[in-house]
């Protein structure tokens, strides 16, 4: 206890008793609250206890403020207590979690090994789908999800002939549906109804509507893991889920074959021709890309290094990195690779060049 509290002189009456009283639970207060060990409950009782039977044992006249000090402390200290407990607890849960999490990453870097020495024993494709079952749990949604301005999807407050011009054109199976924008997403629509009204001749807006409202969107947060993705997809029996970041803003759409495709590779004949999409060689080691294009697509298309640890696109590292909007015919260096920014548009850039170091100069044919 501190010299604040500590009794100088016999208390002579009840006012000077109250003001010991006051003092000392404000003083219990500030030193008990505060542990360095944690064991806030145990020394707070022991010591309150310790300081009572000094201050006030012989001092019979005041047992009535002593039971009403004890009352007033009891709740406290019993909810101290129980905080303690579930401190402790919670503490033991965090260290077998750490425990587990530490076997994990054991027996995860065992398997690697084992799938590296296999050499000839297991073809190269499937020691690299492997490899990438393994990272599975290390990427999240955020990182290979299909970017909010990139979302193919249906404005029904849209001309309807435009709306019409669009669901016979797209190359989707699905197409979310909002109401003047995205974040006011209400349904799916899938092109199998979409077809069967239009070979009816009922297709209205109001029945386009109607279909769509009857598949609700599925939502996921940001930081979700594929693995942790996977099976929700197999529990809800879904194929797409939009990504939402901390403020439920929707961030973008992430679907069950992006998730498989990290596994198996792309799902196309031609390796070459998710490269033809955002990537075209201009001549050996440069190239012209969409800068909405993420980073773990070119570094695996193109067998890059460019850094993974920070933005998604190549979009946001340029800008991460020049801290403002460039300008057409800006350059900088990020690592040992050269851009060049191509195109502004929207307040975000649209196309760069990239020249690629010397050793990592592959063709986008591969």
């Amino acid at each position: 206890m501190s010299d604040a509290v500590r009794p100088t002189e016999p208390i002579a009456s009840i006012e000077q008793y109250r003001d010991l009283l006051e003092r000392l639970n404000r003083d219990w207060r500030i030193e008990g609250y505060v542990s360095a060990d944690g064991s806030l409950a145990r020394r707070a009782l022991y010591r309150v206890r310790r300081v009572l039977a000094r201050l006030l044992g012989p001092q019979e006249t005041f047992n009535s403020e002593l039971v009403q000090l004890v009352n007033t402390l009891a709740p406290i200290l019993s909810s101290l207590e129980q905080v303690e407990r579930y401190r402790e607890a919670l503490a033991a849960r965090e260290r077998r979690m750490e425990t587990a999490f530490d076997q994990l990453r054991a027996e995860q870097q065992e398997l690697r090994t084992v799938v590296a020495e296999a050499g000839p024993l297991i073809p190269a494709r499937h020691r690299q789908m492997l490899l990438s079952i393994l990272d599975l749990g290390q990427v999240t949604v955020n990182d290979i999800m299909i970017p909010r301005q990139e979302i193919s999807a249906i404005d029904v407050q849209e001309n309807w002939d435009d709306i019409l011009d669009q669901l016979r054109q797209t190359p989707h199976t699905r197409l979310p549906v909002y109401d003047g924008e995205l974040d006011k997403l209400f349904g799916i629509l899938h092109m199998k109804r979409v077809a069967q009204e239009l070979a009816r001749g009922t297709l209205t807006r109001e029945k386009l509507i109607e279909v769509a409202s009857s598949r609700e969107p599925y939502f996921v947060p940001e930081s979700t893991a594929l693995t942790v993705q996977l099976s929700q997809f197999q529990r809800n029996r879904r194929r797409l889920a939009f990504v939402v970041n901390e403020y439920g803003d929707i961030e973008g759409l992430v679907t069950l074959e992006d998730i498989l495709e990290e596994i198996v590779g792309e799902f196309t004949t031609d390796p070459a021709t998710i490269t033809h999409r955002d990537i075209h060689p201009e001549r050996p080691g440069v190239y012209i890309v969409n800068a909405s294009a993420t980073i773990r697509a070119l570094n695996r298309a193109l067998q890059w290094h460019l850094p993974t640890d920070g933005p998604k696109t190549i979009n946001g590292l340029l800008l991460e990195q020049l801290e403002t909007i460039p300008d057409p015919g800006t350059t900088l260096k990020v690592g040992d690779y050269q851009f060049e920014v191509l195109q502004i548009a929207d307040n975000a850039i649209r196309t760069v060049r990239i020249h690629a170091p010397a050793v990592d100069e592959v063709t986008a044919t591969g």
